[in-house]
């Protein structure tokens, strides 16, 4: 390599990922959930569902990246740091072949699918069937492009150049709420969602290939073709413990939808991919959080000393959840009128399946957080075999659940799901750390509890439609009453004060 990793300030890299990722983050929540409204100027609920319903549904049963990135990155930064030319194109290359494989496998599967994804759907306007399977012939052109440009990342962040690789990034992602405006305002309807998602994808493409080709000229040495069967065999073998867990992931993510959608109607799978969205927003910001903890796991793990293990594991968990769940309070706070002054339309269902889905997030994100934990520990393959368990039971559990407790059974199964896989990962990483099972699977105190008991409670008493100015008023007031209830516990404060020390 021309230039040894050495020179490559890896602090500064990190540091440019978690900023841009919450910019991402930020405007992946303006997207989905703030813009929600506009649409609907444009497309009834039913529409808006059945198009969420019809792309649920082949998340699942088509993976869209098994993970080649990922690993692929891991080998490139690997033989970057050894200043290996030859490894380092022939990780590229033949991550690059399994990447152009998989998208055409991904294409072909994709059209071969949207016929199906309709036929699921009780749809009788012949026109929006027309609209709804030319937006899902785009979303799979634009999700075919995934693992290409996945790993033209992945060629950047090998090299730590995070700047790059996440201004390409955001610079496409913010101009998908623009291309979703400008078709809706066009009567491109529900395939205005659709170019929200490939016209980003396609940008991605055609941003990364110059800045590739520059920084190839100025990094490879040797500039050869080095494709290699041994390194694409290494490649395919370290992915089939993320495909395993990635699997899981989406399913986790889109069965509710999906199911919503088909068992029962595409309004009801709409408002319930709207209900999570609010939890799942909160989710991305309480994961962020845990992140910053993840080197200092990384070390106690590998020194293999249980003090610091636990502390560290401890820390991580306990601002996961304090994030997460004070997050989630507001919004159980507040519900009903943030549903209302937002969506102008009563709750859809009753507060208990609101707290049913709340749970649901919170206990999901918990099990991905444990899962990450043990992932950091090296144990790729209890965290695959975990995986793919909870999710087989998942999908199971809803089947059966849906028939005995209705539309009740979709928050149900993903609850139960997640409390079992929670029990045996739990056990792993206590035996790893030597830690307290109820510590782990809530570090908090029995204050913090109440001021979430509260909130919830709040919540079940506050859905009347009391005009905007009352409705924002009284969110307002629940979100002072339990920050500052918040404060009063002592873990909080020596939480905050640890924060500030290591930031000053």
């Amino acid at each position: 390599m021309k230039v040894n990793s050495s020179e490559i300030n890896k602090t500064k890299a990190s540091l440019i990922n978690i900023f841009f990722n919450y910019g991402t983050t930020l405007v992946l929540i303006i997207n989905s959930i703030f813009l929600v409204p506009f649409y609907l100027n444009y497309m009834s609920l039913s529409d808006y569902g059945a198009w969420l319903t019809a792309i649920a549904a082949i998340n699942i049963v088509m993976l869209i990246d098994p993970g080649i990135s990922s690993v692929s990155s891991q080998r490139m930064s690997k033989s970057f740091s050894e200043d290996s030319d030859k490894d380092f194109q022939g990780f590229f290359l033949s991550s690059f072949m399994l990447a152009m494989l998989f998208s055409i496998f991904t294409l072909f599967i994709g059209f071969m699918l949207a016929s199906y994804a309709l036929d699921l759907l009780d749809y009788e306007d012949q026109n929006r069937i027309v609209e709804l399977n030319k937006a899902i012939k785009i979303y799979i052109v634009a999700i075919s492009l995934v693992p290409i440009y996945s790993i033209l990342s992945s060629f950047l962040q090998a090299l730590l150049q995070t700047f790059k690789d996440n201004s390409i990034n955001f610079i496409s992602i913010v101009t998908s709420p623009f291309v979703i405006v400008i078709g809706l305002m066009n009567d491109l309807g529900i395939v205005s969602l659709a170019l929200g998602i490939f016209v980003p994808n396609l940008i991605r493409i055609i941003l990364y290939i110059p800045v590739v080709l520059l920084l190839w000229q100025r990094y490879v040495e040797e500039r050869v073709i080095n494709f290699s069967n041994s390194r694409a065999l290494l490649l395919f073998k370290d992915i089939k413990f993320l495909y395993l867990r990635k699997f899981s992931s989406i399913t986790s993510e889109n069965i509710e939808t999906a199911v919503a959608g088909i068992f029962f109607s595409t309004e009801i799978a709409a408002f319930i991919s709207i209900i999570k969205r609010l939890f799942v927003a909160i989710q991305m910001f309480s994961t962020g959080i845990a992140v910053s903890t993840y080197t200092s796991l990384s070390h106690a793990f590998s020194v293999n000393n249980q003090s610091s293990l636990r502390n560290a594991i401890d820390k991580t968990i306990y601002s996961f959840q304090l994030v997460h769940l004070f997050g989630t309070s507001l919004i159980l706070a507040s519900v009903g009128p943030l549903i209302f002054i937002w969506l102008k339309e009563d709750l859809f269902f009753d507060y208990s399946f609101i707290l049913m889905m709340a749970l649901n997030v919170f206990l999901l994100a918990k099990l991905n957080l444990f899962n990450t934990i043990l992932y950091t520990s090296g144990d790729y393959k209890s965290v695959a075999y975990i995986s793919i368990v909870e999710s087989l039971l998942r999908i199971s559990l809803t089947y059966v659940l849906i028939i005995s407790l209705d539309i009740y059974g979709l928050p149900m199964a993903g609850i139960l799901s997640s409390i079992i896989a929670l029990i045996f990962i739990v056990r792993l990483i206590q035996e790893k750390s030597g830690g307290n099972k109820f510590e782990l699977l809530y570090p908090g105190t029995a204050y913090e509890l109440v001021i979430y008991f509260f909130a919830s409670l709040v919540g079940f008493y506050h859905t009347a439609q009391e005009g905007f100015l009352q409705n924002s008023f009284n969110i307002v007031l629940v979100t002072f009453v339990l920050f500052c209830l918040l404060i009063f516990s002592k873990k909080v404060r020596s939480l905050g004060q640890t924060i500030f020390n290591t930031l000053k």
